[in-house]
């Protein structure tokens, strides 16, 4: 889709994207006022030297939009991280459930939770807990228990956040050795009962393939890659395909390609293709866990699909910076996360190449 016949909207979402990483490290505000200056005297030297152009002012405009749009979203995100951190920082009694699951030692271990409610008072927000006792705390599971939470920033050493964005969770909760884990009844949440399908689904390839295989074969497909022993972790390092494990858009455009043919063998009309494919696209990345480079490959799609409805030109470039700026929006922190940034460049450099190809082929 080229929505911008000039390709407008990809230096404008540059621009989103570069205050709303500035907004992130708390310098958006400063470099907001030099761009705007910036853009006042640059469009100034314009008129004196007599250029006039409402096209001009229309992309000046969009420019200085952008920034602050940039700059508003990344300083709410900011904001209210630091609020949940000046609240909470201190002993409380929180309970939640089990989001995620990360280490498991003799003498501690670690897990992504999701709080429901501090000192009894309803809360909701994700965060890093430490228990410095060996615990039976599995996923899905709800609790009730004393800790100590604390800004997660001044705690970098822990295993969790080696390979993690620091911008995802702002507080770190500790429970001592004297803590009592009270666990609850389980609840209902969709997130939970999509992790309880992707662990069946896991089982079910170990139990149809052998279980070095269907543990590769889960990772692949599922993003499992906990499943996977050490010796195959460190292979696949050794190989330089350690990428390969990582779920990630080829995954999706692989899976939309082979349903997309079935469809069209079924005579399936293609608004009727569209709608099944954005739904089954959307269903897949949730039970994934929504991996950000696989969401950049699903919004790109949904970007084309909205082309044919539309009846508007195709462009990939325009595409993969909407999928990028709709995540920005939706997720600012994701702009700091290595695996979208991998996902983003090596996706503009095929797409570059190709056109660069195909221009080099007219010319011959």
């Amino acid at each position: 889709m080229n929505a911008f016949k000039n390709r407008f909207f990809i230096p404008i979402s540059l621009i989103f994207l570069g205050f709303l990483a500035f907004g992130l490290n708390k310098i958006a505000v400063e470099i907001f006022l030099i761009f705007a200056i910036f853009l006042l005297v640059f469009r100034l030297c314009a008129s004196k030297i007599g250029f006039k152009s409402r096209k001009l002012n229309t992309v000046l405009m969009l420019f200085l939009a952008a920034s602050l749009l940039g700059t508003l979203i990344s300083g709410v995100f900011v904001f209210k991280n630091e609020k949940l951190v000046e609240k909470y920082t201190g002993e409380h009694i929180i309970s939640g459930y089990v989001a995620e699951l990360s280490a498991s030692y003799p003498h501690m271990s670690e897990c992504v939770v999701q709080i429901e409610s501090v000192d009894g008072e309803d809360a909701l927000f994700r965060a890093v807990l430490v228990t410095e006792f060996p615990s039976d705390l599995s996923l899905g599971d709800f609790f009730e228990c004393e800790v100590k939470l604390s800004p997660l920033a001044e705690n970098t050493e822990l295993d969790y956040l080696k390979n993690q964005n620091p911008h995802d969770y702002s507080l770190l909760c500790v429970a001592r050795d004297e803590s009592e884990m009270n666990m609850r009844q389980s609840e209902f949440r969709i997130s939970l009962m999509l992790a309880s399908l992707n662990a069946q689904l896991s089982s079910k390839l170990k139990a149809v393939l052998s279980p070095r295989e269907g543990a590769l074969a889960s990772a692949l497909l599922l993003g499992n890659r906990h499943l996977l022993e050490d010796s195959v972790l460190r292979d696949f390092k050794r190989a330089g395909v350690y990428h390969m494990l990582a779920l990630s858009g080829l995954h999706v455009a692989i899976l939309i390609g082979i349903l997309e043919r079935i469809l069209k063998r079924l005579l399936v009309v293609r608004k009727k293709r569209i709608v099944i494919l954005i739904a089954i696209s959307l269903f897949y990345i949730a039970l994934t866990g929504f991996q950000l480079s696989a969401c950049r490959s699903m919004l790109m799609l949904w970007v084309l699909y909205l082309s044919y409805v539309l009846r508007l030109r195709r462009d990939s470039l325009t595409s993969l910076f909407v999928a990028v700026c709709v995540i920005g929006v939706i997720s600012p922190s994701a702009i700091c996360d290595l695996g979208l940034q991998l996902s983003f460049l090596s996706t503009f450099g095929m797409i570059a190449a190709s056109m660069i190809r195909k221009k080099l082929l007219l010319m011959v």
